[in-house]
């Protein structure tokens, strides 16, 4: 049986470029202020939602780390700036050039940790930190989450997680609901989350969807339970 599912390899980034169509592609919000999207966040999503303060916007460090993908920081570091809520926003290498720039390394000896931060913050003023994380759970299952904190306080002022399968690409399910909470949050306004009973109905399993796609089919969905699926290992076993 011929499928939109694809194998999975070792645990790295390059998964989430498979998929039946693309995922880590930027683009520009819509005429309405947000990424186009048909998922939202759920309500257990939104974990830390402190005041959006207006002396953040001076500045965003979108802190990824230097072991990411770099289609993956390059994802990020576009989408932020495509928000236009922040006058700058940098990625490790813009920061540390700032620092260089205004003489500042005698007194900020890193930025990799919030103590580094905490005093580049001392001498640039007010900015914030946005940490994207993004992890693989098995099978076709991801969760990714944006964390934010002041680096004056050290404190995280925003945390906000989102699960989603990766059947046919992961940006509209999983990376831009993460980002437009992240825009209405900059914007003062209480982050938009809905339900979504299908755990529920389904009697608490998640379940994996599976197209048949050969000439003569008639094209029926698949529902593979999660428990069974990770035992898998030919997906023709299974007949549509």
């Amino acid at each position: 049986m011929k499928s939109c599912l694809i194998k999975l390899g070792t645990l790295t980034l390059l998964l989430l470029l498979g998929g039946c169509s693309s995922t880590l592609k930027p683009t520009t919000l819509k005429e309405d202020g947000y990424f186009d999207t048909s998922s939202t966040l759920r309500p257990e999503g939104v974990i830390i939602e402190q005041p959006f303060k207006p002396e953040y916007r001076k500045m965003l460090y979108v802190k990824t780390g230097d072991e990411k993908n770099e289609r993956y920081k390059e994802f990020y570091l576009t989408s932020f700036k495509n928000m236009n809520a922040f006058d700058k926003v940098v990625d490790q290498s813009e920061l540390e050039s700032l620092v260089i720039e205004q003489g500042l390394t005698d007194k900020v000896s890193n930025i990799s940790d919030k103590i580094g931060l905490h005093h580049l913050q001392k001498e640039m003023g007010s900015f914030l930190v946005v940490e994207p994380y993004v992890e693989w759970n098995g099978g076709y299952d991801y969760v990714a989450n944006l964390k934010a904190y002041d680096p004056e306080s050290g404190k995280v002022v925003l945390h906000i997680e989102k699960e989603a399968f990766n059947w046919a690409g992961l940006d509209d399910p999983l990376f831009y609901p993460l980002l437009n909470g992240f825009v209405e949050w900059t914007r003062g306004e209480k982050i938009s989350t809905k339900l979504h009973p299908t755990r529920s109905n389904l009697n608490s399993d998640r379940f994996y969807v599976v197209i048949n796609k050969e000439p003569r089919s008639s094209g029926v969905l698949c529902l593979i339970p999660m428990r069974s699926f990770n035992h898998i290992t030919k997906l023709h076993a299974f007949q549509c």
